[in-house]
């Protein structure tokens, strides 16, 4: 069984037919840099719902760390996707944080977790 808490306390891992991903996230804090990122997707989301305009791929740094900043649209079932992402590389690979936003036909907006776009198949 796979057991879920809230994004900020455990590391995210999924085991899906025999594989397994891990991301690297601290089991007992929350790092800074996380919190930071995570206000800076929530600011990007806040601005879009301000002005649904969709701007180019950027780059962005935070606490010193650059980061590749992507904003998208995708079809999910019968809604929209808004998927905001910070990424940032190394040697040994990359963190992927993100948040979105998820629109009905009727209009309805959701707000998305890094953890519900994981379920959804994003990043």
């Amino acid at each position: 069984y796979i057991t879920e808490e809230p994004d900020a306390v455990v590391p995210h891992v999924r085991i899906c037919v025999g594989a397994v991903q891990v991301t690297g996230r601290s089991t007992m804090t929350v790092h800074m840099s996380d919190m930071e990122i995570y206000k800076k997707l929530e600011a990007l989301r806040d601005n879009y719902l301000n002005e649904p305009v969709i701007p180019k791929n950027s780059e962005c740094v935070l606490s010193g760390k650059p980061y590749e900043q992507k904003i998208w649209s995708e079809s999910y079932q019968k809604d929209e996707l808004i998927v905001f992402q910070l990424e940032s590389k190394n040697i040994i690979g990359s963190s992927v944080y993100c948040l979105g936003l998820k629109k009905s036909e009727a209009g309805k907006i959701e707000k998305l977790s890094n953890s519900q776009l994981w379920d959804i198949g994003i990043p």
